[in-house]
């Protein structure tokens, strides 16, 4: 009994010291989450290529952690902060933003 209890406070041990875990002291890392977002362009038309990549790159200065851009349509799916999509709004190239959640469960 004594056997398992050591290796089950052994596991939670290294569990606690793995990179990322929280409780580091002073570290304070900045939620990230999933955005849709649309690139402000012509009715019928795509965005231009240089408004895209303006939006991609104040997204990317501001650490955003994945970016995809879908081919032929003015959107960009990103994994950012709120400081990395304040950014990208900020270049006045945003149409709209949209959270990337699931939906509650009814």
């Amino acid at each position: 009994m004594l056997k398992y209890f050591a290796i089950l406070a052994a596991s939670a041990a290294a569990a606690c010291s793995q990179p990322g875990s929280a409780g580091s002291p002073g570290e304070k890392e900045a939620p990230m989450d999933r955005y849709v977002i649309t690139v402000s362009h012509e009715e019928g038309q795509a965005a231009s290529q240089a408004d895209m990549d303006k939006v991609v790159a104040a997204l990317q200065q501001h650490e955003a952690h994945s970016v995809e851009v879908l081919e032929g349509l003015p959107t960009i799916i990103v994994t950012a902060a709120p400081d990395a999509i304040e950014a990208a709004r900020q270049t006045g190239l945003v149409e709209a933003v949209q959270s990337d959640s699931l939906s509650a469960p009814q």
